[in-house]
């Protein structure tokens, strides 16, 4: 089954601010992906398996732990969405090999919750185990962004690592990606109004946008778009709007 382009889902990793849930209240497809024990601010999340957290911080990682985060989420009456199975970062052999390991693990542990199978460097379609639910997409910078379109073509299901900027939003949108996750959306203002001008157009908000190159418009573009969106607070059309058509020009 190949992916369809449907909207793309934004996990702004464990950020849970009352901005960011007004957001998601208003516009969806948002979210958060945890790899710790949080209270759950949206009703859609995700469980990551820390992994590359522990990696990036030159620590152990525990497995132990893991469970304990999986036991937490799993017994809340609103159930993750799934669970990225511990992998091996930089390593593709023991990553496929952990597959095996935890996938029987955890489909008895926690019935019914999808399992997501992280790939990374060095790995094509082939090595993706038939029974994953998921592909959560790793792996070094470069080779995730050139490989991203041949997992969103024979995939249903495609999670993006790491996703923090306006260019790249779009992509994985354009792509067919089903969600992507990113700890940079709250960092600064920039990176916030992106965030706030993508869920708004995905939701259907700002209108008359067809034929523009979303991903290819300015800053200074992309900010008069949400002054006027957030100003009129209402939907909006290319047709009402003078903006629009400086734009096209």
């Amino acid at each position: 089954m190949l992916a369809t382009k449907s909207n793309l889902r934004v996990l702004a990793s464990s950020h849970s601010s009352i901005e960011f849930q007004k957001w998601a209240m208003r516009y969806g497809n948002a979210g958060n992906l945890y790899a710790d024990q949080r209270t759950p601010a949206l009703p859609y999340y995700a469980i990551d398996n820390g992994k590359f957290i522990a990696w990036k911080d030159n620590r152990r990682w525990n497995s132990d732990r893991f469970l304990m985060t999986c036991d937490y989420y799993c017994d809340r009456e609103i159930k993750p969405q799934w669970i990225v199975v511990p992998d091996e970062v930089a390593d593709r052999a023991w990553t496929i090999t952990n597959w095996y390991l935890w996938e029987t693990k955890l489909r008895d542990r926690y019935p019914g919750i999808p399992l997501a199978f992280a790939v990374q460097n060095d790995m094509g379609i082939e090595c993706v185990p038939k029974t994953a639910d998921v592909i959560f997409v790793g792996g070094t910078f470069d080779w995730k962004w050139k490989t991203m379109p041949m997992w969103c073509k024979n995939f249903p299901r495609v999670h993006i690592a790491r996703v923090n900027s306006w260019q790249r939003l779009w992509y994985c949108q354009e792509l067919g990606a089903e969600s992507c996750d990113g700890t940079g959306w709250f960092k600064g203002v920039e990176e916030r109004h992106d965030l706030h001008l993508f869920l708004a157009i995905q939701a259907g908000m700002i209108h008359g946008l067809d034929g523009l190159d979303l991903g290819g418009l300015s800053y200074q573009s992309r900010l008069q778009i949400l002054a006027r969106f957030t100003e009129c607070r209402k939907p909006w059309t290319y047709y009402e709007e003078p903006l629009f058509r400086s734009l096209r020009r």
